[in-house]
Order: structure tokens, then C-alpha cells, then sequence
């Protein structure tokens, strides 16, 4: 298999690519930055990511506005049904940080980078 090798023309290319993804990421991270209402799937590998750290329970409940779950689940027991890469990556930077709403702020930065590399990687 031949190695090509990237000109100097690409590679100013590839790097013009890959900031102005990763500009336009941190111009839309901006606008929304106080924004810490997660949603639908967010929200459940959130949830997940807070109790794999705090129970140590892989698997997700919700609570009403009275404290009381809601759903036929019982605390303490695994009920997940997705991998469990994603959740676990967010328990862990949730345990570094230690603070929920840093939490999300990290996330969003580190996948502002991961998704910009992929920009150019692809």
C-alpha cells in the first residue's frame, strides 16, 4: 500500500476546515451557553450518568414534582437498554467535576472538539 503524502496546500486546507468547524461550534455553544435544559435522550444519559456515579445502578427513573418515581422501575435496579459507552463517559467527567451543571458545560466543550476533529478526520 503506497503512503500519500498531504501537500502543504491540504494541509493549510484541512486546518482552515477544522476551525472554522470548530468557530461555528463555539458561536452556536455561545448563544446557548446558559441554556441547562436537557431533553429526551439528553436527559436520560444524564439521569444515567448521575446514577451510575451516586448509586452505582446502570439504569434511569424519573421523579414527579412530588419526589415519587415515576414508571413501573425500582431504584437500585439495572433497567438501561442502550450501550454503555456514552453514559459511562458522562459519569465519568460528571465524578471528575463533581458538580452537575459544570457537567454539562465540559460535555458540550469536549464534543465541540470531538465533532470538529471529525470534521476533517472523516
Amino acid at each position: 500500500m503506497a503512503s500519500k503524502k498531504i501537500g502543504k496546500t491540504s494541509l493549510v486546507l484541512i486546518i482552515l476546515i477544522f476551525l472554522l468547524a470548530l468557530f461555528l461550534r463555539i458561536l452556536a455553544f455561545t448563544e446557548f451557553k446558559d441554556n441547562m435544559n436537557i431533553r429526551y435522550d439528553a436527559r436520560n444519559y444524564w439521569i444515567m450518568s448521575h446514577q451510575i456515579v451516586e448509586d452505582g445502578v446502570y439504569g434511569y427513573y424519573y421523579y414527579d414534582d412530588n419526589g415519587n418515581i415515576i414508571g413501573n422501575v425500582q431504584p437500585g435496579q439495572p433497567n438501561a437498554r442502550v450501550m454503555p459507552g456514552y453514559p459511562v463517559f458522562l459519569a465519568v467527567v460528571y465524578k471528575i467535576l463533581g458538580d452537575k451543571y459544570l457537567q454539562i458545560t465540559a460535555v458540550r466543550l469536549i464534543q465541540i472538539m470531538a465533532n470538529s476533529l471529525c470534521t476533517v478526520l472523516a
